[in-house]
């Protein structure tokens, strides 16, 4: 919104709420939201003229921006939304102006474990990652206890491990594969036959569950895939969602060699990668600086 122009970027921001202005004069009942995002760009604290060397240009454009939200302020049907990292960068004048100020913090466990797990589907999809293949016939189903079934699922449940466990004719055909679970697939997935050798070729939520499933599935079975994933998840307290996402694709870049990489492996090389991570942000929180460890 600052102006290439020096002296002009409190301009701009007045000719944008008289835009605005203008848009609720033809409709009255008009609903208009305004989005800022990394509002202390714009509403910077404000230092005394000379103090520092802040431009006057941002002076000025935070003036205008604190007499527009006046004006606003007989306005009910509009909207102000404003985003942050810094909030003590911004200035107090426009923070007491602000009606509402809610605090977002860094995903919880279940979050996290849904972030990661979005990611890993989506290297599935292109081919990056790949599950790890076992005969179905060496696999071992475990039926979870009946207080562990959710309410109307038993018949689903029963009848999905009824079409994985391999019959007289099937035992022995060496193109029937399934993920390495020791308990069964979700039930939404259950009915389907198990995946062929042919197309065993993308991971999917038979690889990694959603994690009300995951808890369902995999209450004690700690290796397992999906148990791997949420344990990571739960270590990677305050990481942000933008980190999360960076991990999986970081990992396999310095700590995999494979192409396609199994997804046991994948998981193992974040699981070092949350690791150094962490050190990483605890050396920086202290003032010192660490190099990740890419051997």
């Amino acid at each position: 919104m600052f102006s290439q122009d020096f002296v002009e970027s409190g301009k701009v921001v007045n000719k944008l709420f008289a835009m605005i202005e203008s848009m609720l004069d033809e409709d009255e009942n008009a609903l208009i939201c305004v989005f800022i995002d990394e509002i202390e760009s714009l509403a910077g604290k404000r230092q005394y003229p000379g103090s520092s060397n802040e431009p006057q240009d941002s002076l000025r454009a935070v003036n205008a921006l604190l007499i527009a939200l006046d004006r606003l302020r007989c306005r009910p049907n509009v909207l102000l939304f404003c985003t942050s990292n810094l909030i003590e960068a911004v200035d107090p004048a426009f923070i007491d102006r602000i009606d509402m100020k809610q605090q977002i913090s860094n995903p919880g466990p279940r979050a996290r474990y849904e972030i990661l797990r979005s990611c890993y589907l989506e290297l599935g999809q292109c081919g990056i990652i790949a599950p790890v293949r076992q005969p179905l016939e060496a696999a071992t189903l475990e039926q979870p206890s009946q207080e562990m079934l959710l309410d109307g699922d038993e018949d689903e449940l029963a009848s999905g491990w009824a079409s994985l466990i391999p019959s007289s004719s099937s035992s022995s055909s060496p193109d029937r594969y399934y993920t390495p679970f020791s308990s069964p697939p979700p039930p939404h997935h259950s009915t389907k036959a198990p995946r062929s050798q042919v197309d065993f070729h993308v991971v999917d939520d038979r690889d990694l569950p959603p994690h009300h499933l995951m808890m369902l599935h995999f209450p004690a079975d700690e290796a397992s895939l999906p148990r791997t994933l949420w344990k990571v998840a739960a270590k990677s307290t305050n990481f942000s969602g933008r980190t999360l996402r960076r991990l999986p694709v970081l990992s396999l870049a310095m700590y995999t060699t494979q192409d396609p990489c199994p997804i046991d492996e994948a998981l193992n090389a974040l699981s070092e990668a949350v690791d150094n991570e962490s050190l990483r942000e605890q050396k920086d929180s202290t003032g010192e600086t660490k190099m990740l460890d890419c051997c």
